[in-house]
């Protein structure tokens, strides 16, 4: 990496196989690169899953996505754990963000993009645009030490894509894994071919912007100029 930066990359899924079907490619690229990953899931991610009982579907997805985490190198944090649908206050997912934020100290944040075809995407979409400017503010000290970092927030496509991306990162050299990383959510893809329909998506970007190859697409806010210099080592992976 010669003297580059290590960033310190935090991804917010809505649901166990969002990092992986919005940024299987960036998360394996920032890995091989020599910068640190970390996955925060938000809700527990048990609906739609073949098994007996909420436990158990519960236990699956934690297996799939400690699978996906093993392929695409990035450190699993534990699940929220929000229930699926429950609809539950927004002010509660800010808090825990906020905590993660503080704790964590992200150079880079992940969530889903704003236009997100589904209620759970814009909702953590939502918490993490407030939750990651609250937690720069000092005087909140129920959260104990602030974020000093500038963290750039990047948003990323799964159900709906972005119609206007400021950012594209080329992938070419990873699909294959993010598909396999895809796949190892397996309870989800047994009747929707996610990673298809990503790769599908991914060449549609790289068409395009280049005339060829595989890139992922992101929606990035206003930047501070201590935020561009971020960005810049995206840019260079």
């Amino acid at each position: 990496m010669n003297n580059r930066k290590v960033l310190a990359v935090l991804l917010i899924a809505p649901h166990q196989d969002d990092e992986s079907i919005g940024c299987g490619g960036l998360l394996a690229k920032l890995k091989s690169t020599g910068h640190t990953t970390h996955v925060q899931h938000i809700y527990g991610g048990y609906t739609n899953v073949m098994a007996e009982n909420k436990g158990d579907a519960a236990h699956i997805r934690l297996s799939e996505a400690q699978e996906c985490s093993r392929i695409l190198g990035f450190n699993l944090l534990d699940n929220f754990g929000f229930q699926d649908r429950g609809y539950a206050g927004i002010g509660l997912i800010i808090d825990s963000l906020i905590e993660l934020f503080h704790r964590i100290q992200p150079d880079v944040v992940l969530c889903p993009h704003s236009n997100e075809n589904d209620y759970e995407h814009q909702a953590v979409y939502q918490a993490c645009k407030e939750s990651l400017w609250l937690s720069k503010i000092a005087r909140f000290k129920n959260y104990g030490t602030h974020n000093r970092k500038p963290s750039v927030l990047l948003c990323y496509e799964v159900w709906t894509p972005i119609q206007h991306p400021t950012l594209y990162i080329d992938i070419s050299e990873y699909i294959d894994l993010k598909e396999k990383a895809i796949n190892a959510h397996s309870s989800q893809v047994s009747g929707t071919n996610w990673a298809k329909g990503a790769q599908g998506l991914n060449a549609y970007r790289g068409t395009t912007l280049k005339g060829a190859g595989y890139f992922e697409a992101f929606e990035t806010q206003q930047l501070t100029s201590e935020q561009v210099s971020i960005l810049s080592t995206l840019l260079t992976l």
